[in-house]
């Protein structure tokens, strides 16, 4: 069951901005302002930032657009979300933001025969996107609910994670590295970091 509400934001068009530049290797510039939380993409040979700040990035900076139709400019309402909710922490999984310090935890176990017991943080999920009404802009916000285990890969043991695995609907399942706040693949995480499932479903509530 998903909670849907819209805001209307309060930043004008008239700051909207598309700040463009160049780089030589585009795609990891491009990587690295999404991890920034800028809204980013690729044009030609040029790389296009939305939103109402100029990144000051370390590569040649070639100048501003003022966005043009309502298609760039929900792009560049999205660029201002994405950077105001970066800043806020909250963390970005896929197209889903939440606030690793925000959460709920409860003692549950694998929806499995025999049933392991596993502890769980219940995170609020937000999925937040510009949407244009009418001449008015809104922040329209989709409520789910994410689980982190509690267990690290590393305390969780092979046994559980096959567990895991084996519930787990596409995409595959994945780690939340806290320090980087990103998702790695099982493989290449690190041992300390909690994985999580895209599907709350994979676990059993036991209670609070």
């Amino acid at each position: 069951m998903h909670e849907v509400n819209l805001f209307p934001l309060l930043v004008s068009p008239d700051a909207l901005r598309v700040y463009r530049y160049h780089h030589r290797a585009p795609q990891k510039f491009l990587a690295y302002l999404r991890a920034e939380g800028f809204y980013a993409e690729i044009r030609g040979e040029e790389v296009w930032v939305y939103g109402v700040e100029d990144p000051q990035a370390r590569a040649p900076f070639l100048g501003t657009l003022t966005p043009q139709g309502a298609k760039e400019a929900a792009k560049a309402f999205n660029g201002y979300l994405h950077r105001f909710l970066t800043q806020k922490s909250f963390y970005r999984n896929g197209g889903v933001w939440f606030d690793p310090e925000d959460y709920v935890e409860i003692a549950g176990y694998l929806a499995l025969e025999p049933r392991v017991p596993l502890e769980v943080r219940l995170h609020q999920g937000y999925w937040v996107e510009a949407v244009r009404l009418g001449e008015t802009y809104f922040a329209l916000v989709d409520l789910e609910k994410r689980a982190l285990t509690k267990a690290t890969l590393a305390e969780l043991g092979g046994e559980v994670l096959q567990r895991i695995k084996a519930l787990q609907e596409s995409p595959p399942l994945k780690a939340w590295v806290p320090h980087q706040k990103r998702s790695l693949p099982l493989e290449k995480a690190p041992p300390r970091c909690p994985p999580f499932p895209s599907s709350p479903g994979a676990f059993g509530d036991g209670g609070s």
